[in-house]
């Protein structure tokens, strides 16, 4: 019954959705009227869909032979009725640690500010399509991404998600996923064969005792792009997390914690957040810088040019005349990138030119056949036309490309 973590969200405790793990099909109604307190009988809505269909269930509904006389219109009466019910259903207000973040501690309004436009910096010219907030909170960063954009916002804290899903719902933002969800204790793999259902795997590392080591690790796969802030122990909040017991994080400090980061991502940017000892840094994967660097697609054009003329010309080329062709193919694109790297001192400038210089010269031969089979381009099928036409879009694209001020 779907119904039932509203419900027991209602009037127990934010916290009870957990049991949605035990019973993921909804949770038994028999269950949930033993866990509602007495004064959801006065509810009306409760009354009837919950108490009552325990007390009448097992009996029969109808005499043998008798017709049912609930229609169809009494049954959207009672479905309206039910989501008018659902929509007036509001969280039961518990105070946490969390639902007060930014507004009830030291930081205020000038490490808010701060870190908005440290945020707002790193994300300008950054290409993306999907944005994971751990640890979000009420989403306030999360409604920084660009309402096109996908952001699932997760907190373990039911409060914040709960006034983030009521905040973006007002606002509109379709494209933000509030999910309440620890990720020290997911959702584990459950059901037929634990294969059913499969399992979702400052706060991790001091409040639940998660080495940075395996954090760093955890968040490898999750995207190309990090933006992660380091709270030092002198933090307001991280007090309040060691308040009431011993200090056994010899190694939680901002020398140990970039150590481990830079093993696995290159520090783009890092930045001191306003006023306050803590920092935020924005990440890049080690295999991006590399991918960046070094032009790997280069050599894939290669190799398909080799393959696709090998697979036309089958039986007639032996394999090493293949890999003799490709490798002064691949040795003649090397030396026009080398070249044009040193002119223009820019990797990603002279790795395009070079691709689109080797794409017309590779396949010049099926453009121009193209162009003398359509009659109204025939006109500039003659080498002396088509030849300087490429030559001049080259020039043009390396003027453009070189003008760019947001090529790395």
């Amino acid at each position: 019954m779907l119904l039932a973590p509203l419900l027991l969200m209602h009037y127990c405790h934010p916290g009870t959705h957990k049991l949605f793990t035990v019973y993921p099909n909804g949770i038994p109604m028999d269950v949930l009227a033993n866990l509602l307190p007495n004064r959801s009988k006065w509810n009306m809505n409760t009354m009837l869909h919950v108490h009552l269909q325990v007390k009448f269930a097992g009996k029969p509904n109808q005499k043998p032979g008798s017709e049912n006389n609930f229609s169809k219109q009494k049954l959207e009466i009672l479905l309206k009725g039910l989501e008018s019910f659902v929509q007036k259903l509001s969280l039961k207000k518990i105070k946490t640690t969390w639902d007060d973040y930014y507004t009830g501690t030291i930081l205020g309004d000038d490490y808010l500010k701060a870190k908005t436009a440290l945020v707002r910096s790193f994300i300008s010219d950054l290409e993306y399509g999907h944005v994971i907030d751990l640890g979000a909170n009420d989403g306030y960063f999360s409604s920084l991404f660009a309402p096109g954009k996908q952001v699932i916002a997760t907190d373990a804290d039911p409060n914040c998600i709960n006034d983030l899903y009521l905040r973006a719902r007002q606002d509109g933002r379709a494209n933000i996923l509030p999910l309440v969800i620890d990720f020290t204790s997911p959702s584990p793999a459950i059901s037929w064969n634990n294969t059913e259902r499969e399992s979702i795997t400052s706060r991790l590392n001091i409040a639940k005792n998660v080495p940075l080591l395996l954090i760093a690790a955890w968040l490898q796969p999750m995207g190309e792009h990090l933006i992660i802030e380091f709270v030092p122990k002198t933090d307001e909040k991280v007090k309040l997390l060691l308040q009431n017991r011993k200090d056994i994080f010899e190694q939680y400090d901002l020398e140990n914690f970039k150590t481990i980061f830079e093993n696995i991502y290159q520090v783009v940017k890092e930045e001191k957040v306003g006023n306050t000892d803590r920092v935020l840094f924005f990440n890049e994967k080690e295999i991006m810088k590399l991918l960046k660097k070094i032009p790997f697609f280069l050599l894939l054009l290669v190799l398909f040019f080799c393959l696709h003329g090998s697979l036309e010309n089958y039986g007639y080329l032996e394999i090493k005349e293949v890999l003799l062709i490709g490798v002064v193919l691949f040795l003649s694109i090397l030396l026009c990138y080398g070249i044009l790297f040193k002119v223009t001192r820019n990797a990603v400038l002279a790795s395009i030119v070079t691709f689109f210089m080797g794409l017309w010269y590779f396949f010049f031969g099926a453009l121009h056949d193209w162009v003398k089979s359509v009659t109204k381009l025939s006109f500039i099928s003659s080498y002396s036309f088509l030849l300087p036409l490429l030559l001049i879009i080259t020039v043009l694209l390396f003027i453009f490309l070189k003008g760019k001020n947001k090529l790395p």
